[in-house]
């Protein structure tokens, strides 16, 4: 029970972690926008939007392996009879 309240916890945890990266990256691109003059750079908006949702795309990936590896077992070896 605890290891799967560890790796729910590991997942909250990362998808929280994803979504802040891809909000400071959206506001910063509205305050760029909003106090620089001329504004942002459409490109640059975009290809910082682009890795910040990569990030959340393996912080999600990495909770959802260490869940397949917990949950894999290896029977145990047995002996077969010698003749």
């Amino acid at each position: 029970m605890t290891a799967a309240v560890a790796s729910s916890w590991l997942t909250l945890r990362l998808e929280v972690f994803g979504a802040v990266v891809i909000l400071g990256v959206g506001v910063s691109a509205a305050a760029a926008e909003a106090w620089v003059t001329g504004g942002a750079d459409a490109a640059l908006v975009g290809l910082s939007l682009s890795y910040a949702l990569k990030v959340d795309l393996v912080a999600s990936d990495a909770s959802h392996v260490r869940l397949v590896f917990q949950s894999v077992q290896l029977p145990h070896r047995r002996r077969l009879p010698t003749i």
